[in-house]
């Protein structure tokens, strides 16, 4: 069977379901309302200046990608859908990477949305790596594939970060770094999981060495986010203009939250049948402290206190997304992961962020993720270094 024939038979055989078909839907919408997607933040494009799109459209394109693009004209968009279930070694896993991943950063238009898209790139990686070592399809080969992109994707993501705050709109750095910090810490539990409950010598290897990427990114990237917290702080001191410039993200970002909130809301009501009450409650309990922590926002923002409302706010999106990933994984790969509702108070975790300008309990994470059981261990070594990418985990082996 020659490929043609190999793409005609997968486009009769795979079909999304309805909640695959509705999440891309959604996905398109929100990009549609999106202001940044008509215009980005950057300087103001001529008229005759091309755009993203156009660049993407006409830059000269190698030859195994138009051999793709001819392929998806001649079998139709259901296969460049199906191909966003694909793993490393599926046949349509080069569609996904090559054709799929390439449009969508040719539509972020903005450098903060472009930052944001590596960032998510560094996530899909991993949530790739743990659907193999979930399903015993990991192997040597494929985790250096994947950890070799992953290092790309997230070294991508910090030097755009870099360069966002070098123009000056420290944040939207924040606001990228925090989102990214979210996707490690999550997957930092996912990996601790997975070494925990396997029994092949082989799988714990590989399993180790991804989880060991994912712990050197998240000290890097939780050191980075305290940074640009300060940073945030010093801009209320330079004066009205700045002050005021805080005040308007701040505000910003707490209805940001309050949007990831009700959407992960939704997004539980969909997954509670696979992934029981108990679970969903747990992580529901989370969302809520999410919103405490928007309503204390708030009141800072009321206070005169901007730069801690805007951190609050990023530590609110940062406790639902983590939920929702959490939740992601606990119904894909049933790992059977808790996610812990109590506040950055309470935690027993022993991360450091003593970057951070909130003055909220400073030597510990503010989420707690634990997998059911009585043993205890931490996902990262205790030689962290002070960095805030620990997480505490009950592993029951």
């Amino acid at each position: 069977m020659n490929l043609i024939e190999l793409f005609k038979k997968l486009k009769s055989t795979v079909h999304l379901n309805a909640e695959r078909e509705a999440e891309i839907r959604g996905r398109v919408l929100q990009f549609m309302k999106a202001e940044s997607a008509v215009r980005s933040g950057d300087a103001a494009r001529l008229i005759k200046q091309r755009s993203n799109i156009t660049e993407f459209l006409l830059k000269p394109v190698p030859m195994p990608i138009i051999a793709i693009i001819a392929i998806a004209a001649v079998l139709g968009g259901g296969t460049s859908f199906a191909a966003e279930n694909s793993l490393p070694g599926d046949a349509l896993y080069p569609i996904k990477v090559n054709l799929n991943e390439n449009v969508v950063a040719a539509l972020q238009f903005s450098s903060e949305n472009r930052a944001a898209w590596e960032t998510a790139l560094a996530g899909r990686r991993l949530e790739e790596a743990a659907q193999l070592a979930a399903e015993g399809r990991m192997n040597a080969e494929i985790r250096a594939q994947i950890e070799n992109s992953f290092d790309t994707h997230a070294g991508n993501a910090r030097k755009k970060i870099a360069d966002i705050e070098s123009s000056g709109n420290i944040t939207a750095a924040a606001g990228v770094t925090s989102d990214f910090e979210s996707i490690l810490n999550a997957h930092s539990a996912v990996f601790a999981r997975l070494v925990a409950r396997s029994t092949s010598s082989a799988d714990i290897e590989n399993e180790n060495s991804i989880k060991a990427k994912i712990k050197a990114e998240l000290d890097s990237v939780s050191k980075k986010r305290a940074e640009l917290e300060v940073k945030i702080s010093s801009l209320t001191e330079d004066g009205d203009e700045s002050k005021a410039d805080v005040k308007t993200a701040a505000e910003g970002k707490l209805n940001a939250a309050l949007n990831v909130i009700h959407s992960v809301k939704s997004f539980l009501d969909l997954k509670e049948s696979q992934v029981g009450t108990s679970s969903t409650i747990e992580a529901r309990a989370r969302l809520t402290a999410a919103e405490n922590l928007v309503a204390d926002g708030n009141a800072k923002v009321e206070a005169g206190n901007y730069a801690e409302a805007f951190n609050e706010g990023n530590q609110a999106i940062r406790m639902a997304q983590e939920a929702k990933l959490l939740i992601t994984a606990n119904a894909n790969l049933n790992l059977d992961i808790r996610i812990d509702a109590r506040g950055e108070e309470e935690n027993e975790i022993h991360g450091n962020s003593s970057g951070s300008s909130s003055g909220r309990n400073e030597g510990s994470r503010e989420n707690g993720i634990r997998s059911s059981s009585s043993v205890n261990m931490n996902t990262d070594d205790d030689d962290n270094g002070g960095a805030s990418g620990e997480i505490k985990v009950e592993v029951g082996l």
